[in-house]
């Protein structure tokens, strides 16, 4: 007699054995009590972070080399990869107000690192005798009231071309970028046709598009040394300045205003055979009156009597700094004339109060500056080091130094206690190329276009 209790048709047979296969293919054949966790399948591959939108390499003082990215907020700061080790990059900490889209990340990199990069972008890093330097500085889009740039190539300002002056320097892959300051331009007032009114202020927005967009690619082609301008003093432009780009430790509590640092303490970059001293000259009260602000010019005496300090060990040295010590100044007068004025009496007074009353020359052979917008180069005499404003770099330029001016206000020069032929001005967008000589140095002045428009050789 057939047991039809345990007899499966035919059909049944064949559902009971697909079940069996679809529990045995699924994992059901654990013992009971162990859980089946189904997993992604462990043959493709977990993307790798993606690269920080903005990173550099910048030297500091007692030759720190600094490895800095900025990335989304919320965002861990990436890995840095030194040679064959791995290290986590450490926030540079809270962000300042205006700033909550961002955090910076930074890394002391050690001395004799042969490579280094973050997720997979390459630093690079300083060579023992950097042989081409690029000087540029005044580079922002002028946003102030009713002085307004065209930041967008469709308005009707003045064109703002740092993006065109910053392609210029890709082309030539120098080895260390010097940016003499003022970095920041979009300050207030309504912005020219196209432009995006939110991008105006002292905020993430507006560095990002006045500076690091348009900077994106040379800042990852060469190290940097970053000089602090008037732009970016405790009025303006200081938190950016401080979270970005100041290579210095930051102190507790720093975005408040009061905590604000107007006067840092300079320091020298060792660039192989050139000592470069970087000077903070970003702060100087009523600068362009007749009589100097005698604390302005008391702090700048220390500060020169440490300049002197710091290149006691030089052969050779620049100094760096926002401010022309002895310059021309072209601007507007209250007639709507053209006119010109000798600066900075501050820093000259300052200096005739430090414990030389001179800059040393040698080792400080060169000022290079910024501030006034074009370019200038003066032969200065009674041992003085040459001066030189690389104040073109893309922001508006200042009123045009015309030889009619020099004629016909000797008193300027008479200031400056130079002649009209140790003048030599370039009234166009521009930065400098040095390149090392058996000579010294040889400088090109070139326009926004890496166009030659000046060259001075055996500097």
């Amino acid at each position: 007699m057939v047991n039809n209790s345990m007899h499966l048709s035919q059909p049944k047979l064949a559902l009971a054995l697909t079940v069996w296969v679809l529990l045995m293919l699924i994992g059901c054949d654990k013992p009971a009590g162990e859980q089946q966790v189904l997993t992604a399948d462990k043959s493709i591959p977990t993307p790798a972070p993606s690269a920080p939108d903005y990173s550099w390499v910048e030297l500091g003082p007692n030759n720190i080399v600094l490895a800095r990215a900025i990335v989304a907020a919320g965002n861990d700061c990436p890995d840095i990869n030194l040679d064959s080790n791995t290290d986590s990059m450490q926030s540079r900490g809270a962000s300042p107000t205006g700033f909550s889209e961002v955090q910076l990340c930074e890394y002391a990199i050690p001395a004799n690192t042969a490579s280094a990069s973050i997720n997979g972008q390459q630093l690079v890093l300083p060579v023992s005798n950097p042989t081409t330097i690029v000087v540029v500085g005044d580079t922002g889009c002028r946003v102030k009231g009713t002085d307004i740039q065209d930041c967008t190539g469709n308005g009707t300002g003045e064109l703002w071309d740092y993006a065109e002056v910053a392609d210029a320097i890709a082309k030539i892959n120098p080895d260390l970028i010097i940016h003499v300051g003022d970095y920041h331009y979009r300050e207030y007032g309504s912005c020219d046709a196209n432009c995006i009114q939110s991008n105006i202020g002292y905020t993430w927005v507006s560095w990002k598009v006045d500076f690091f967009d348009p900077s994106k690619n040379i800042l990852a082609q060469a190290p940097w040394v970053f000089v602090r301008g008037n732009h970016e003093d405790c009025t303006r432009a200081w938190r950016g300045w401080f979270y970005f780009l100041d290579p210095n430790a930051l102190p507790d509590n720093p975005w408040v205003v009061s905590n604000c640092s107007a006067y840092t303490d300079p320091y020298l970059v060792s660039a192989g055979h050139q000592d470069l001293i970087v000077m903070d000259s970003a702060t100087i009260p009523d600068d362009y009156a007749a009589t100097p602000n005698p604390a302005a010019v008391a702090r700048y005496a220390k500060e020169f009597n440490q300049v002197e300090s710091l290149v006691s060990g030089s052969t050779s040295a620049w100094l760096s700094t926002h401010r022309p010590i002895w310059g021309i100044a072209g601007y507007i007068d209250n007639d709507g004339n053209p006119a010109i004025s000798a600066t900075d009496l501050t820093l000259q007074q300052a200096i005739a109060q430090s414990n030389t009353k001179q800059l040393p020359n040698p080792p400080i052979e060169m000022l290079l500056t910024g501030h006034v917008h074009l370019f200038e180069m003066l032969t200065l005499t009674n041992g003085r080091p040459s001066q030189w404003v690389f104040g073109g770099g893309g922001t508006e330029l200042d009123p045009g130094i015309t030889n009619q001016l020099l004629d016909d206000n000797p008193q300027v020069l008479t200031e400056l206690g130079i002649t009209r032929q140790d003048v030599n001005i370039l009234h166009d967008i521009s930065f400098g190329v040095m390149e090392q000589a058996a000579c010294g140095w040889n400088v090109t002045i070139k326009n926004s276009q890496g166009n030659d428009i000046g060259s001075f050789a055996c500097q």
